[in-house]
């Protein structure tokens, strides 16, 4: 059992990022046990599978949404059984609160995200330090440490989101009145990424987080930047690819690339010939190919060709 956690909710759609991250974990030697929160339809022989002891050098863990609920109880309106939007994306919060005295620090990765080297060593910061770490919004020019009264909407809520809420690296029973705030929150406004950064705010937390570069964990921007590839030393004298943003290291990638229209959206508005036509065009390929990689030639594989589109 590691001393640090990733929690990621997932339904069936997502699948493909969820695979391609736990095997992702295991390639670039990390040692972070993994909790799915299962919305209830992730075939039950991939979870046996997943969750086989000693498959991977961390832990894997499934719960299903429904057996978090009654963690949800005291958040108002109640639309829990009602809305499973807001369920699910509540869901790693409330199981964050669950885990405070089994793991020092825990952390948010979506399923439509895959870890692409070794980021332990934010796990240590964060647990040496007590800060929040995360990655900034990259289409914001807003920090969380320059947020004040003037920022705040009506609604109480940081008007230009300074934040994301992945990959979220913290320790949970220091930071537990940011955990209950952020689904307070989102059970009103259900935005889990803006309401994440207005819990650190109302809190008085805003200079206790870490920032990590969007473009570098959760690439926003998938035009502003060229994607390039190589390769490094893997475990056993093997390789492994990696992956750099204007020739800065990625340690994530964000979005479901798997899906054509996804693959498309970087194109939208921008001028062909141009420098970010090219990299719109070229980023989206290259992350498609990790997701392929990583669910093709991992420890456990999927029909990766049923997802793709």
């Amino acid at each position: 059992m590691s001393k640090y956690a990733i929690i990621t909710p997932c339904t069936h759609g997502y699948l493909p990022g969820l695979n391609a991250n736990i095997n992702a974990l295991e390639c670039y030697e990390n040692n972070i046990d993994v909790f799915i929160i299962n919305g209830g339809d992730l075939p039950a022989d991939y979870l046996e599978k997943i969750t086989t002891p000693g498959l991977f050098n961390f832990k894997v863990s499934v719960l299903q949404v429904q057996d978090l609920m009654k963690d949800f109880k005291d958040y108002k309106p109640p639309k829990i059984g009602v809305d499973f939007f807001h369920t699910m994306i509540c869901s790693p919060y409330a199981l964050m609160m669950r885990l405070k005295d089994e793991y020092n620090i825990v952390s948010l990765i979506g399923a439509d995200m895959v870890v692409i080297a070794n980021i332990m060593k934010w796990y240590e910061i964060a647990e040496k330090t007590g800060l929040i770490i995360t990655a900034n919004n990259p289409f914001s020019l807003n920090q969380i440490e320059d947020a004040g009264q003037k920022d705040i909407d009506e609604h109480g809520l940081l008007g230009n989101m300074p934040l994301s809420d992945a990959p979220g690296i913290f320790n949970p029973k220091l930071h537990e009145s940011v955990l209950k705030r952020t689904m307070e929150l989102v059970y009103e406004f259900g935005d889990n990424m803006r309401c994440f950064g207005a819990a650190i705010f109302q809190q008085g937390k805003k200079n206790r987080v870490l920032t990590l570069p969007g473009n570098l964990w959760t690439s926003g921007t998938y035009y502003s930047f060229q994607c390039m590839k190589s390769y490094e030393s893997g475990m056993n004298g093997s390789s492994r690819p990696c992956y750099f943003a204007d020739r800065e290291r990625m340690f994530a990638i964000h979005r479901r690339w798997w899906l054509a229209p996804v693959r498309a959206y970087p194109l939208k508005g921008q001028v062909e010939g141009t420098q970010y036509y090219k990299n719109a065009i070229n980023n989206p390929k290259i992350c498609e190919e990790i997701y392929r990689i990583f669910n093709t030639q991992g420890k456990v594989k999927i029909d990766y060709n049923k997802f793709y589109s």
